[in-house]
This record gives C-alpha cells, sequence and structure tokens, in this order.
C-alpha cells in the first residue's frame, strides 16, 4: 500500500462511526426537546427527555447538562442554588416540588369525581379527559388500581343511568373495554331511533337496553 492510501484509510471513519454519527445528527433535527417554563405537564417533559436521552445514548453528564439547558423562566430557577455534585435525578425533583402534580392532587380528584358527559360529547373525548385526570389525580397508582379507577370514573360520568347499567352488565375490564361497549350500545341506540325497531341480532343484555327502557 503506498504512504497516500494508508492516510487516505487512516482518516476516513471506520463506516460503523459514520453510521452512528449519521444517526445521532438525524435524530436530533428530529427529537427536538421544547423548553420548560414552568407551565404545561411537567410530567410529559421528563416523560419526553427520559425517551430521548435514552434514545441517543446520553451519559449523565449529557443529560444532567441537556436538562439544565432545557429549562427556562420559573423553572431555571431551580438551578439557582444546585450544588455542585448535583445530579439529573436531584434537579427532577426540585421541579417536582415545586411544578409538580402533587400540589393539585386533591383538585384532580375532585374533577375526576365531578366529571361527567355534557350534551352531545363524544365518548372518545369524554374517554380521554377521564385518562388525563386519572393520571393527574393519581400519579403514583400502579397500573392495575389506576385502570379500575379510570373504568370507574369513566362509567360514572357517562351520566345515563341506563347506560351505565348496559356497560357495567358487560363486566368491562379495562376503561377501554367500557369505552367499546358505551360506542355499541351508543350506535344500536342511534340505528334503534332511525330503524325504529332493534337490531336483529344483539346481545340479550343490549335487547333488553335497547327496547322497552327508553322512549
Amino acid at each position: 500500500m503506498s504512504s497516500n492510501a494508508a492516510c487516505a484509510a487512516a482518516v476516513t471513519p471506520a463506516p460503523v462511526a459514520v453510521s452512528n454519527e449519521l444517526k445521532e445528527r438525524t435524530a436530533r433535527r428530529l427529537l427536538k426537546l421544547n423548553p420548560f417554563n414552568g407551565e404545561g405537564q411537567l410530567e410529559t417533559f421528563i416523560a419526553r427527555f427520559q425517551s430521548i436521552s435514552q434514545y441517543l445514548g446520553w451519559s449523565e453528564t449529557d443529560r444532567f447538562f441537556h436538562l439544565c439547558a432545557s429549562l427556562s423562566g420559573n423553572a431555571g430557577q431551580v438551578l439557582w442554588d444546585i450544588p455542585t455534585d448535583a445530579t439529573t435525578k436531584d434537579v427532577f425533583e426540585r421541579l417536582r416540588t415545586r411544578f409538580g402534580n402533587d400540589i393539585h392532587v386533591e383538585r384532580y380528584r375532585a374533577e375526576l369525581h365531578a366529571r361527567r358527559r355534557r350534551p352531545n360529547e363524544a365518548l372518545q373525548s369524554l374517554y380521554l379527559d377521564i385518562v388525563r385526570l386519572t393520571r393527574l389525580a393519581h400519579p403514583n397508582r400502579d397500573v392495575e388500581i389506576a385502570q379500575h379507577v379510570a373504568r370507574e370514573a369513566f362509567i360514572n360520568a357517562l351520566n345515563d343511568s341506563e347506560l351505565q347499567v348496559a356497560v357495567i352488565e358487560k363486566q368491562p375490564a379495562t376503561i377501554e373495554e367500557a369505552l367499546t361497549i358505551a360506542l355499541r350500545l351508543d350506535a344500536y341506540w342511534a340505528a334503534l331511533k332511525v330503524l325504529e325497531a332493534p337490531p336483529a341480532e344483539v346481545s340479550k343484555g343490549e335487547v333488553g337496553f335497547l327496547s322497552g327502557q327508553r322512549t
């Protein structure tokens, strides 16, 4: 091999290195971490930060300085007297103490308890709001308990005793199952109003709900 060829080989990055560098440059263009200024949902910001830092393979040092650079306004004030040996976890704890949901939990629980379906509100819209309020009202609950709370809150929020009973009789295990059942029953009722007769093939519970219980 000539000396020129040897020099060229020495300065040419390895294919893997080039691939990783290109991946990171592309990811940095596509994955944008918006600054957090103390407004909006802190947990959403933290979850997005965690996902991006994991995907880009940041070290703890990278994570700390990227996090600090992402804080602005009132949120940036948590950095004013931070110790020199502080970690990403320390910053998260300060943010949660000042801007976290814990200080608003009781308000969110009251909103969840009082939430009712509004006239002409889509069931999907009600479902999404119940899920949101459940997460805010019970931020530290495990998945199974949170699912139970969300399912019960959704059924209570239907604001229609006959529809509630019909959904409960189907024994949904999750809020998603409760939504699916409620959507089916709503569709059957809408069809009944148009056709003025119950569908030919529905389950016993749905026939009871659709036929004779409403005027």
